[in-house]
């Protein structure tokens, strides 16, 4: 019996010595899982032409940092920026917007339609000033009339007797009768001239003349005109609404690429976790493989880690595409060719990061006795969110002044014209070149008045769609009032919304990092089970992508009530007017869009970055789903 029991205690003793050299081959192998794997991760696709840190790199940043990882404690995700790409372009945020603004084809349309609007003030108001043209014009006459009739008038006469030339050339003196001046008319009229015809050389006074060559000016000048005067003050408002709208304009365009800026770095931070959260699944499958080789784990638990480990490659191939998509939209936006690499510098938890010119507005959060974020007051703004300040408010009330004016004109139609004109002639008549002695004048100077007696009932017509036009745009400017009421209290309550979940995701992480550290130790020793591993990790992966999230929004919303003075509203229901505003020639304003808000998906792709412009709507907050089943997130 004494020879047994001291088998026995042999063989315990021989088994308590296995399990201690697998717990350390384990540790052995913890220690350089990151390394292996940033070994087999291999470099990112050419496709994905992101800045930042390759895939590898990223994948070993899972247990510490990429340069010292045994000073990290187990179970840490390090989000590391990554090493720089050759060649990179380097962009931080206020550079994104600069360059976007300077090439950005939505301001260069506005600003055109500044140069349309000030062109068409030009014209209106020209027809108040003298207007004032010259002419010139050469005749050269085949056939005429007074041909025939200069040779029926026409007598042979002696030109040879000297003293035709006194009938020819009569002297007329200043105390000749009637009766005398007519006499010697009718004996000029029977003298031949130079061109064979008798009587008056018509040639002389343009009746017949083969040549004629005349010069002139023409003068106009407008004294009282009714319509003229209500459209040259009607197309002012429209330059000033052209201006706005630059501003608005460019204020979109800031909004934009903050938006794609913060997408991209949301989607690099996602990325990140995802390949890190893969990494923690190798080590433990590793783990696995060797504690089911020396008997401690069942293949059960074998075929646990791998499921685990392979349905967190989707999600991985999902992030990086999301990330790609991310990176083509700030690349078009800031004129970028799309393959070409380019490393974001603006962190998306920098608090500190704005465009230029835009003054971020601040938060305070309100916290109860155990710490818990409750609300989020005291919002100090740093813009003018009254409703006459915004950019579409003061549009819309131009809109209002042009067809108040318009209707002016159009009930001015009835009132007399007058109008001051003259015209200056020199005309000539030579049967060759003329010079300025063979030039004789014409001059006039006239008034014209002109009313409209019967029209058909035309200015009638002109009068109703001018009131049509100003009662619409009246009610729209009301519609516009009641919109920029409500965007502008959709954009506080975001803000609130946003820094409540910031502020609450910053005790998440540390309590969900610290407990998948746990979790992963009591693993190692056995005394937990691999189920529980995997849900610490989900957990911990959850917290992360929350709190990556919840800086994307806070600093989206920040900006985008930095800029609600010149933004287009962006409130439920503003879209639905825009395309009868454009019918109108009245100001649009952006479609609406979703607010920004964490919203929950069981997909286990996480977040999905939006890829197309102009909308406030946040990527949704990835939710993993727990693994008390299977042990593993869904594929």
């Amino acid at each position: 019996m004494t020879q047994l029991a001291q088998g026995e205690r042999e063989r315990a003793r021989a088994r308590r010595s296995s399990r201690v050299a697998a717990i350390v081959a384990v540790l052995a192998v913890v220690s350089i899982a990151p390394a292996t794997y940033a070994q087999s991760a291999g470099p990112p696709s050419a496709g994905s032409q992101r800045a930042g840190a390759d895939s590898a790199a990223r994948a070993a940043a899972a247990t510490g940092a990429p340069a010292t990882p045994s000073e990290t404690a187990p179970g840490t995700i390090v989000l590391a920026s990554g090493t720089r790409q050759p060649n990179a372009s380097v962009l931080s945020l206020a550079e994104a917007v600069r360059i976007a603004l300077s090439k950005s084809e939505a301001v260069r349309i506005a600003q055109a339609g500044v140069l349309r609007a000030r062109g068409e003030v030009y014209e209106a108001l020209s027809n108040w000033f003298p207007q004032l043209s010259g002419t010139a014009g050469y005749t050269r006459t085949l056939q005429t009339q007074y041909t025939a009739l200069a040779k029926a008038t026409a007598t042979p006469i002696d030109t040879s007797r000297t003293s035709q030339v006194a009938l020819c050339s009569p002297r007329i003196d200043s105390l000749s009768t009637q009766v005398q001046r007519q006499a010697a008319l009718n004996a000029a009229l029977s003298c031949p001239n130079n061109n064979g015809f008798g009587g008056i050389n018509f040639a002389n006074v343009g009746f017949g003349s083969l040549n004629q060559y005349t010069l002139g000016l023409n003068f106009s000048q407008t004294l009282f005109n009714g319509q003229v005067l209500a459209q040259s003050q009607a197309v002012k408002s429209p330059r000033r609404a052209a201006e706005i709208e630059v501003t608005a304009q460019r204020a979109q365009v800031t909004f934009d690429v903050t938006q794609a800026y913060y997408d991209a770095a949301l989607a690099d931070r996602l990325v990140t976790i995802a390949e890190s959260t893969l990494a923690q699944s190798d080590r433990t499958l590793q783990q696995t493989q060797l504690t089911k080789r020396v008997g401690t784990q069942s293949e059960f638990d074998l075929l646990q880690a791998q499921v685990t480990r392979n349905n967190q490659v989707p999600i991985v191939i999902q992030r990086r595409g999301e990330r790609d998509i991310a990176y083509y939209r700030l690349k078009q936006l800031v004129k970028l060719p799309l393959d070409a690499p380019l490393q974001l510098t603006t962190d998306v938890e920098d608090s500190t990061a704005a465009p230029d010119g835009v003054h971020l507005a601040s938060v305070q959060t309100v916290l109860d006795s155990g710490g818990v974020v409750m609300a989020a007051e005291n919002i100090k703004l740093t813009a003018d969110t009254g409703v006459d300040r915004r950019s579409t408010v003061r549009e819309q009330v131009e809109t209002v002044n042009e067809n108040s004016a318009l209707l002016r004109a159009a009930k001015s139609e009835r009132l007399p014209a007058v109008v001051l004109t003259s015209q200056y002639q020199r005309v000539a008549y030579p049967l060759n070149l003329p010079s300025w002695a063979d030039f004789l004048t014409n001059w006039n100077v006239g008034v014209g008045l002109s009313v409209p007696i019967f029209t058909g009932r035309r200015i009638q017509g002109d009068k109703m769609v001018a009131q049509a036009n100003l009662d619409e745009s009246r009610t729209r400017l009301q519609q516009t009032r009641e919109l920029a009421v409500l965007d502008a209290r959709t954009a506080i309550e975001t803000l609130r919304e946003a820094q409540a979940a910031w502020a609450a995701s910053v005790g998440t992480v540390t309590q969900a990092t610290r407990a998948y550290q746990i979790a992963e130790l009591r693993y190692k020793e056995g005394i937990s089970t691999q189920i529980e591993l995997t849900d610490q990790r989900i957990a911990q992966q959850q917290a992360l992508a929350n709190r990556a999230q919840a800086a994307r929004n806070l600093q989206v919303a920040r900006v985008r009530l930095g800029l609600i003075t010149d933004l287009p509203l962006s409130s439920a229901g503003a879209g639905a007017s825009a395309s009868q505003s454009a019918a109108q020639g009245n100001p649009t304003v952006a479609p609406p869009a979703a607010t920004q808000q964490q919203t929950t998906t069981t997909a286990p792709g996480g977040p999905v970055i939006p890829g197309s412009p102009s909308t406030t709507a946040a990527p949704p907050t990835p939710t993993y789903p727990a693994a008390s089943q299977t042990g593993a997130p869904a594929p």
